[in-house]
């Protein structure tokens, strides 16, 4: 059992305890743990509340997955497409606690009249309760207390999920049991709007704006975590041992960020498993109400300050093979600050776009490497308002005395498809050579033509540079610089001019 290794690790832990004291990082880590527990991660005893709903269960778990579903009733087209996306999971192993918070009368009437559309074994799943009180937090921690699933996890009614949402955290859980688990999530635009001729004013509809993008389909980054949310609510299953044995609690004094706060508080001691493939999409409302719109964005600024400050306030857990991450980072640092390059260029590519080709910094998107050197990878998000664009520039930074290699252009239209530019349509101010592309001098620019129809949604560049560069190819880009090289060039130029108009 893997209970029972972790007690053999205490118990070889315990023979030492007694030259184990406060001063030791040891110590004052597993103290930490300790005070973590029975907590919302800033006090104690507010999980006491909780203790009389969990005293009544029974320990063992009857399903699979809890699934916590909040609601107003004000949404009703939203909780319908919520319910319908978990009746057509191909893992039915879950339940669901559909919690109306702080609902007025028509909004309970709501909720209840959806429930009873439901098919009757699909509303044996659900239970329904009503909640008058707490923050917007108070009823995540009333479904983790009444979850009966070994895993738990948190939709809302404004979201929308694959059908293998739930096989997808089954899978998961197979080989990483007691971890968290995390899958892919895609990101879209949507809008609501009023219904023509609905017998109900209240009755909403609701309409995609632009096709799905990929923004959060990213393996869970410690580092990156600390700084921004990239895991949406709905990607994640905690295991219910967090809650219901630990007594790791969500903070209800936080109305945002709650989810993001809770994660990473947890997240150093079950450790997290990634699911590389998207299983839900984020709607990013253009004109609905949302947590984001409730809260000025000073509240946001100024929570995440404050959790920021709570988690630098502890000692941490760092996953294993972030020790190199780091190293990388205080490198770049160093680099930064020194202005020096440690062997490769900084890589911090300009995008430049036109109906044109006349480039200037009037037209241009900046984007730094997202991967690890020598590799680069830069996104660019092309703004809608411009229009039919149809010439490019990339420079991948500003200096040379580089080659750059397996260079792909993959282009991503507003309709979703994928275009790849194909190397010959491209020109450049390099060199051509078996290794890749030599760049001599400072400004390496790649120039090509788009010449389809549909509209430019982003574009995502990526290659490899080498700083090694042979001899002979210093030698021939010398020649070809020199001015008998150039006016050789320009020779060839006008023959074949002259050719082509015989």
């Amino acid at each position: 059992m893997e209970e029972n290794k972790f007690k053999q690790e205490l118990e070889r832990l315990m023979e030492i305890s007694d030259v184990i004291n406060e001063n030791t990082e040891l110590f004052q880590y597993i103290k930490q743990v300790n005070n973590l527990m029975y907590s919302d991660g800033a006090k104690k005893g507010c999980y006491k509340k909780y203790q009389p709903i969990l005293s009544k269960k029974k320990k063992e778990n009857k399903v699979f997955l809890s699934v916590i579903l909040r609601s107003q009733g004000n949404r009703p087209m939203g909780l319908r497409e919520s319910l319908l996306c978990l009746r057509a999971q191909t893992n039915q192993d879950f339940e669901i606690i559909l919690i109306g918070h702080k609902a007025q009368e028509s909004g309970k009437k709501c909720i209840r009249e959806v429930i009873e559309e439901q098919p009757k074994e699909f509303q044996a799943k659900i239970n329904y309760i009503e909640l008058d009180e707490g923050s917007r937090t108070t009823p995540i921690n009333v479904g983790f207390a009444n979850a009966s699933g070994k895993y738990i996890a948190i939709y809302d009614d404004d979201d929308l999920l694959f059908d293998d949402w739930v096989e997808k955290f089954y899978q998961a859980s197979l080989k990483n049991n007691g971890k968290i688990l995390h899958a892919f999530a895609l990101a879209q635009k949507w809008k609501e709007f009023q219904i023509p001729n609905s017998t109900e004013i209240s009755e909403k509809g609701y309409a995609a704006m632009e096709a799905p993008t990929d923004q959060f389909c990213v393996k869970f980054d410690y580092w990156s975590q600390l700084v921004v949310n990239k895991c949406p609510l709905m990607s994640l299953a905690f295991p219910s041992y967090l809650f219901q044995r630990m007594g790791m609690i969500f903070n209800e004094e936080l109305n945002v960020t709650e989810d993001w706060e809770y994660f990473m508080r947890v997240a150093e001691i079950a450790g997290v498993a990634d699911i590389k493939s998207a299983t839900s999409i984020y709607r990013l409302w253009i004109n609905a109400e949302n947590s984001s719109t409730l809260h000025n964005q000073n509240v946001w600024s100024d929570t995440y300050k404050k959790v920021q400050a709570s988690i630098d306030s502890r000692w941490l857990l760092i996953p294993r093979g972030y020790a190199k991450h780091i190293m990388i980072l205080i490198q770049k640092e160093n680099q930064s600050r020194m202005g020096l390059p440690l062997g490769f260029p900084r890589m911090q590519g300009i995008l430049y776009y036109g109906k044109e080709e006349h480039f200037s910094d009037e037209r241009m998107i900046a984007a730094d490497n997202r991967v690890e050197i020598p590799r680069f990878e830069m996104s660019f998000e092309v703004p809608r308002e411009k229009g039919n664009l149809r010439y490019f520039r990339f420079d991948p930074c500003e200096f040379g005395g580089m080659i750059v290699q397996n260079i792909k252009i993959l282009i991503t239209t507003e309709n979703g498809a994928k275009i790849e530019v194909k190397d010959s349509e491209c020109r450049h101010n390099g060199i051509q050579c078996e290794e890749g592309v030599y760049f001599m001098h400072y400004d390496p620019q790649i120039i090509w033509t788009y010449r389809e129809k549909e509209r430019i949604a982003s574009v995502v560049i990526s290659g490899s540079v080498c700083m090694e560069i042979p001899e002979v190819l210093v030698q021939k880009s010398i020649k070809m610089n020199s001015l008998s090289g150039k006016i050789s060039r320009k020779a060839v130029k006008i023959c074949n001019r002259i050719r082509k108009k015989e």
